[in-house]
């Protein structure tokens, strides 16, 4: 038999003897009867007759192979199978057999149809697949519209298959991944790099001959590793002049898209620069150049003799560098640099700095650190953070340390951006003044936080230093760690449609033009109407698209707002408005939503199935479900309030 259209098959055989169905792909060996196998059933027919269902691809070849229960023995019977489209029919061996093929599906199913699935984030294919990084959860959230008289239950089933130039490679799910709901939600680190199909396929439980496939596809990218020189990726540190330095980027970096960094992937190039010195500006000079030593800009450029001051930690993995004590200047401040370049992909590359004090002392070093490390993204020379959230720090020395007499934290500022690389800082006077308590909590212990308020009554400030000073009973020991303001995401322009509806009308909210569309954490939804002080939580997706019903406010028709909250990676937040849109009250469907309610017995059953309220709540889909029960009680209320204003009269 060969199939002209995908969909689910019915395969069943009408006879008065006991009969077994196998069916096969392509092919069918008899000394061999497990290979190209897909389905088989012996008694789910008529009587003792087999029938069963089975998922076809278009233009499938396969073969029904019929047998009967006893040995030997011959029967007459008929074959009839139903599908969505003619399929071409003929005897696999040359044998009486009568076999019938029709393409029309049961009567009961006249008043039903297959499930109409719309997947959001919208449009994808192989070509252009949606674009996440490995380190990011993600979701494909799938609106079901389904119509059928009797029942509307149906199953959801997701497949996932790797592609090169098609899609047939099925891959084993993750046991984090669930396949069975109609949002589909994939963790962070769950599928390698590559182009994958994401297939949802719908079936309706009363007749599995409606199902509907679709599929979306996407690429799993890399995020790019953080080049860390020092633990924690502190800003400065101090180092005493007889120590020997090392800067590990090997052991710090980090890879987000895995659990363990993997140094041997890496190419290193060290670079130092004497930071503040009137030729800082000037290009980067690697630190294994031919030039280095005898340049006037070196950081090593007081070297009496041509050794090397530096050593790798091998000569085929530069993961770490070494500079040899007495090589830096005291009283100096030096700026390294490592660049990173993926050994077998040159387009992923890193940068990372550090700022080194070298003083005549020895000196601990003690690295700086975000308690809560999603909080801080680090930036190059820099950590991002998020203006309306505090800064909570923890300090520590990186080796074992003598006795520990004092800790204090200050903190650092830079009025405008200089037109050099290096910024001009102004300590912040009121750390230990009226703002202790209030503003700054911990100036004296090993963490330290900062409260939103220091960001939010300074908003043209934009590079904050938070330094902490370790006194010990013979050294002294200072680090940083350098902040930047992160500004608020672009909103975009929102828009909805249509202008005018009712609680039952499916409103589009979509945005054609999300600048940095790849720093946006997820889009939050609400809905203002007169009357309300507070707003109305509508739903949150990932999508740049937004199906939503509306509810509406004392009035009626309302005029409605839709507010939209665009979120980033560091949780910042924009919010834009909508035009306002005219809602009207759909007071037949929800009438008739309350008589279901009522109802107790399934007579009723055509009627419950085809309300469209109760068809929005069979999708499952979580903000359809909320959206559906705040229009229903709104509705309640104002019905409520009528029926008093009615009896106070």
């Amino acid at each position: 038999m060969n199939t002209s259209t995908a969909g689910n098959y019915s395969f069943q055989s009408k006879g008065t003897t006991d009969i077994y169905g196998y069916l096969y792909n392509k092919t069918f060996t008899p000394n061999n009867t497990s290979l190209n196998f897909i389905t088989q059933d012996d008694d789910s027919g008529d009587g003792t007759n087999f029938k069963f269902n089975a998922n076809m691809f278009a233009f499938q070849s396969a073969v029904l192979v019929v047998t009967t229960y006893s040995v030997s023995r011959t029967a007459a019977f008929k074959v009839i199978i139903d599908g969505p489209a003619r399929v071409s029919c003929g005897p696999y061996v040359s044998m009486p057999l009568a076999i019938t093929c029709r393409t029309s599906t049961p009567n009961n199913t006249a008043a039903c149809s297959a499930p109409i699935i719309t997947l959001m984030p919208g449009s994808s294919s192989l070509e252009k697949p949606l674009q996440f990084r490995r380190s990011q959860d993600f979701y494909i959230n799938a609106n079901i519209n389904r119509s059928c008289v009797t029942s509307l239950g149906a199953v959801s089933n997701w497949a996932i298959s790797i592609c090169n130039t098609e899609c047939r490679s099925p891959i084993s799910i993750h046991h984090s991944i669930i396949r069975t709901v109609n949002e589909l939600y994939v963790p962070a680190k769950t599928l390698e790099y590559g182009i994958y199909e994401l297939k949802l396929t719908v079936t309706m439980v009363e007749f599995p001959i409606l199902s509907t496939s679709v599929a979306s596809y996407i690429k799993i990218n890399p995020s790019g590793i953080t080049a860390v020189l020092v633990p924690l990726g502190t800003s400065m540190i101090t180092h005493g002049h007889e120590q020997t330095l090392t800067l590990d980027p090997g052991t710090y970096s980090k890879d987000p898209d895995s659990d363990v960094f993997n140094a041997t992937q890496w190419n290193y190039t060290y670079y130092c620069r004497i930071y503040g010195s009137p030729n800082s500006s000037e290009s980067w000079i690697p630190i294994d150049h031919n030039e280095t030593l005898r340049h006037s800009s070196s950081c090593f450029s007081n070297q009496s003799s041509d050794v090397k001051p530096w050593y790798y930690r091998s000569n085929e993995s530069r993961s770490s560098i070494t500079i040899l004590a007495y090589s830096l200047a005291t009283n100096q401040t030096y700026q390294f640099m490592v660049t990173m370049d993926h050994i077998h992909n040159t387009s992923l590359q890193a940068t990372g700095y550090a700022l080194v004090i070298v003083e005549n002392n020895r000196s601990q070093v003690i690295a700086i650190g975000c308690v809560i490390s999603t909080m801080c993204s680090h930036n190059l020379e820099f950590q991002d953070i998020n203006p309306s959230t505090q800064v909570a720090l923890f300090s520590r020395p990186v080796n074992k340390s003598a006795s520990l007499i004092n800790i204090t934290w200050n903190v650092y500022y830079v009025l405008t951006n200089s037109s050099t690389n290096v910024q001009n800082w102004t300590l912040f006077t009121h750390t230990v003044g009226k703002y202790r308590d209030t503003w700054f909590f911990g100036n004296n212990t090993s963490n330290f936080t900062a409260s939103k308020q220091l960001f939010q009554e300074h908003p043209n400030i934009t590079l904050w230093r938070f330094e902490v000073i370790y006194t010990f009973k013979q050294e002294i020991s200072l680090s940083a760690l350098n902040f930047k303001i992160k500004k608020p995401p672009q909103p975009g322009n929102w828009s909805i449609a249509p202008p005018n509806g009712t609680t039952s009308t499916k409103f589009i909210l979509s945005c054609e033009d999300q600048p940095d569309i790849d720093e946006i954490k997820d889009y939050s939804f609400f809905a203002w109407t007169a009357g309300h002080r507070e707003r109305l939580m509508l739903g949150v997706t990932t999508a740049q698209t937004f199906e939503v019903l509306l509810p509406v406010g004392d009035r009626n028709p309302s005029s409605v707002i839709v507010i939209v909250q665009v979120r980033d990676k560091l949780n910042c937040i924009t919010e834009t408005n909508t035009t306002a849109v005219s809602v009207t009250s759909e007071y037949t469907h929800i009438t008739s939503f309350i008589d279901i309610i009522k109802t107790t017995s399934n007579n009723n059953g055509i009627a419950i199935h085809m309300n469209p309220l109760v068809q929005l709540l069979e999708n499952s889909n979580p903000d359809v479900i909320a959206q559906v029960v705040t229009t229903v009680s709104q509705v309640f209320n104002q019905l409520n309030t009528e029926i008093i204003e009615s009896a106070v009269k």
